[in-house]
């Protein structure tokens, strides 16, 4: 693979898995491969492999796994199967910053912003101190147009981090959203 031979590693790790059928880390390459010379169903199909051979013992291993299958997805133009696979993770890995963020893609894929909104509001339900939730929550709320809760969302981060570094970008976010809903 590094060598840019793909065909021949291909082969090596077909060779590979006729020995080990289980080998999940093969299946996972094959899909990369396949991934980087834009064949998406033989990657989805290897990545989908790798899932279900992905030892259970091994949580973040699959969880891995299955944030590339949703990649894989949403760069298919498949958003609603990307969050389909996202929503069967655990509920331990959906606290993933990672995971919420592939959530949210996903959601804003469908023209939902707002449900990505209500993800990172969850998220800062469940722990008030969170300053990515607060600034994540605020950022989807300007994309979905509830400026008044992004307002809200931005006081929390400022009591939360004062100096969160992506305070004044949402600020001036903000600011022009407002401004092109005033004209």
């Amino acid at each position: 693979v590094r060598l840019n031979e793909d065909d021949a590693a291909i082969e090596t790790l077909l060779t590979a898995l006729r020995r080990d059928s289980q080998l999940h880390s093969a299946y996972a390459l094959m899909a990369d491969i396949y991934a980087k010379k834009n064949k998406l169903q033989l990657a989805l199909e290897q990545t989908q492999r790798t899932i279900d051979t992905a030892p259970k013992s091994s949580p973040n291993a699959r969880t891995v796994y299955v944030l590339k299958r949703a990649s894989l997805l949403r760069r298919d133009n498949q958003p609603a199967e990307s969050l389909a696979a996202l929503n069967a993770l655990s509920p331990e890995a959906h606290l993933q910053p990672t995971v919420l963020r592939d959530i949210a893609t996903s959601w804003a894929m469908l023209g939902k912003p707002e449900m990505a909104a209500e993800l990172y509001e969850r998220v800062l339900t469940a722990d008030p101190s969170s300053a990515h939730a607060a600034a994540q929550a605020a950022n989807w709320r300007i994309k979905s147009g509830d400026l008044d809760a992004a307002r809200q969302h931005l006081q929390s981060l400022r009591r939360i981090d004062p100096r969160h570094e992506s305070l004044i970008d949402l600020e001036n976010k903000l600011r022009e959203s407002s401004s092109a809903i005033a004209e």
